[in-house]
């Protein structure tokens, strides 16, 4: 990729006309790569979309990008945690964004787990929104379990 392709005659006393740069963009991830566990009797309202192309603002594309929402219903109280399992292999990227949120007088515990079942190098990129209405409460812990060589 050649950033800066400015006119010769601006920049050549200076040197930073056509810088190069080496990108090691991520490549598609498998499909379906999560298993969700502790939502028995599907209590809990779980809405996962998959888009196809995240945009950055400095013009990088990721291919793969999932948005998880979960509405815990008013006067809900889990006793056991829903728990959210992303297994990584074969060069694997997963950029997403969770959005969760506790109606009135209700409690959830979620897990995000991320593990990797291979030595190649993964990518994964978390963002975790919450909104809280009254008399609720829940804990959301994350885990990572990639290996050393995976950028998180």
């Amino acid at each position: 990729m050649k950033l800066n392709k400015l006119e010769p005659k601006t920049t050549n006393n200076f040197n930073i006309n056509d810088i190069d740069i080496e990108l090691n963009v991520p490549k598609k991830t498998s499909d379906k790569m999560y298993t969700i566990t502790g939502n028995k009797d599907n209590i809990l309202d779980i809405e996962i979309t998959k888009k196809e192309k995240l945009s950055s603002k400095i013009g990088l594309t990721l291919d793969n990008y999932i948005n998880v929402d979960i509405k815990v219903p008013k006067d809900t109280k889990l006793s056991e945690p829903v728990e959210f399992i992303f297994n990584f292999e074969n060069d694997d990227i997963l950029v997403d964004n969770f959005n969760i949120t506790y109606e009135e007088d209700s409690s959830a515990d979620i897990i995000i787990k991320s593990i990797s079942i291979d030595n190649n190098h993964h990518f994964r990129h978390l963002k975790v929104n919450t909104i809280s209405k009254e008399y609720s409460n829940g804990s959301i812990t994350i885990i990572n379990l990639l290996n050393n060589i995976s950028s998180h």
